[in-house]
């Protein structure tokens, strides 16, 4: 894998407001789950599987970040602060600086799924894709992403926590992405990836959804953080 892809993005800077009810001193990527903080799951995911440079894109609560990866020598891990609130798409733009290779995983940083992301970019490839999406078909849920997709599977609409399609897919959070769809955006600008870039580039870009059949776990409200565990 990591001659074709060795860099990944988890995405750690949101404000986490609903997170709050369960505490407000720590951000939600270090929210402990079955032992460790979230955080460790998928930094030790993605180590095991090849991925060389993961960059945490930080902004809420950055230095708890910066102190978890120092005192747990995670050397494979470089901070891109956000010095004011971006947006999950602004983030990842933000922390293109440190991306060298064409594609690269974003990752949600509250969020984990057990799957070979191998897959994820094979599927990538095949399809000369600008941006994969791994949807869950076990997830359900009113509060979570829903998407529809196309027989050959061409993501055709994509909405953030607002609205499902009856029996629907669900977005994980995980992502392969060609570098160069950011080439365009203004540096410093807030984005939305889930309300204001996937719906644009859904009609004009390959944006293609990868299913499985495999639940994922989100702990951004206190509910599914009580009932949450990994293994």
């Amino acid at each position: 894998m990591s001659k074709y892809i060795n860099e990944s993005i988890i995405l750690c800077g949101g404000l986490g407001t609903r997170f709050r009810e369960v505490s407000e001193q720590i951000p939600k990527a270090l929210a402990v789950v079955s032992g460790k903080p979230i955080l460790s799951w998928l930094i030790n995911d993605l180590t095991n599987i090849g991925i060389k440079k993961i960059v945490l894109a930080t902004g809420y609560l950055s230095e708890d970040i910066e102190e978890f990866i120092e005192n747990n020598n995670f050397k494979n891990c470089l901070i891109s602060k956000e010095e004011n609130p971006l947006g999950t798409g602004g983030a990842i733009l933000n922390a293109q600086k440190y991306i060298n290779k064409k594609n690269f995983f974003v990752l949600n940083g509250d969020s984990r799924i057990k799957f070979n992301l191998f897959k994820l970019l094979n599927f990538h490839e095949e399809n000369y894709s600008d941006i994969s999406i791994l949807l869950s078909s076990k997830t359900k849920g009113n509060d979570f992403g829903s998407v529809k997709i196309s027989k050959n599977k061409i993501i055709t609409c994509f909405s953030e926590k607002k609205e499902t399609f009856g029996h629907s897919l669900v977005n994980t959070g995980v992502y392969c992405m060609k570098k160069s769809l950011f080439t365009s955006l203004k540096q410093n600008t807030k984005y939305s990836l889930e309300k204001d870039l996937i719906p644009l580039w859904i009609k004009e870009k390959k944006i293609f959804g990868h299913i499985v059949n495999i639940p994922f776990t989100d702990i951004g409200t206190k509910k599914r953080f009580t009932v949450a565990k990994f293994e």
